[in-house]
């Protein structure tokens, strides 16, 4: 992610958690552009403060996991992190059944 988003000129690392592993392991890398992360309670954003360049956002609760993305870049944008047109690199870490935990990363313009 880290690497997309220095390759893609990217403003931010939006990362959208439920469990808090994958914001220090994106931390760990130091990259150059704000890590903006999602979490479901005050205390895991509190856990996460600890670390480099992130900066946690208790929201997204009661959102459709397709959709966490699609609003984690408008909240965003409506806090100033980023703006219409930047690019942004949206990571997550998806929970099946048949494959257990997978991450998956997207490039998004901000509309």
């Amino acid at each position: 992610a880290v690497a997309a988003a220095e390759a893609e000129g990217a403003e931010a690392i939006l990362v959208l958690t439920n469990h808090g592993s994958l914001p220090p392991v994106v931390s760990a890398y130091r990259p150059q552009v704000p890590i903006i992360t999602f979490c479901p309670s005050a205390k895991l954003a509190r856990r996460l403060q600890l670390h480099r360049g992130v900066h946690p956002i208790v929201g997204l609760g009661g959102v459709s996991f397709s959709k966490r993305p699609e609003y984690a870049v408008t909240d965003a944008k409506a806090m100033g992190f980023v703006g219409s047109g930047d690019t942004v690199v949206v990571v997550t870490m998806e929970e099946s059944e048949e494959l257990g935990r997978a991450g998956t990363m997207k490039l998004i313009t901000v509309p």
